[in-house]
């Protein structure tokens, strides 16, 4: 391969448009146990540098559950709303970061909310009504991006292109 393709090849990998990137959140330190786990997916569309809520495209949260409050799950149908900085490892640790989402079956109408502003801030608060129940946390969501494919396929393809500029440099 000619070294002058190279790096027309490597800026327009680069240069590709962004893509959807799936998150994992997990949140402890509820009174009583239980964790709250899920996943959402979505595209910074506007580039500013925060997903909210219109461009995720998928969602779905659970809590185990514990002696006051019971199992549930939550769908993109219960979604709210979202703030996340992107390349963040929390949501609700600062301004402008939350996650709501709620929930009504059979009686059991259960909200979820976590929130950072500068005034105060909720890591994370579970009520259920009519029973009255709240439910809240003491630790921030913790927040992973999922390792995509196409990233690790590209890194190795590099590192694979690299070694072998290397190896006719050295042979």
């Amino acid at each position: 391969m000619n070294l002058r393709v190279l790096p027309l090849l490597m800026v327009a990998a680069l240069s590709l448009p962004a893509h959807a990137v799936t998150y994992n959140f997990v949140q402890t330190g509820f009174a009583g146990g239980g964790v709250l786990s899920g996943s959402f997916t979505a595209n910074d569309l506007d580039h500013d540098g925060w997903i909210y809520g219109l461009e995720v495209s998928a969602f779905s949260m659970s809590f185990s559950g514990n002696a006051e409050f019971a199992a549930f799950s939550h769908t993109k149908a219960n979604f709210n709303g979202i703030g996340y900085k992107v390349g963040d490892t929390v949501i609700g640790g600062h301004e402008e970061s939350y996650l709501q989402t709620s929930s009504s079956k059979n009686g059991r109408f259960i909200n979820y909310d976590a929130f950072g502003w500068p005034e105060f801030t909720i890591p994370g608060r579970l009520t259920e009504d009519p029973a009255g129940k709240v439910l809240t946390s003491s630790q921030l969501i913790q927040v992973t991006a999922v390792p995509e494919p196409g990233g690790w396929a590209l890194l190795l393809g590099g590192l694979g292109a690299v070694g072998r500029v290397v190896r006719r440099r050295a042979g």
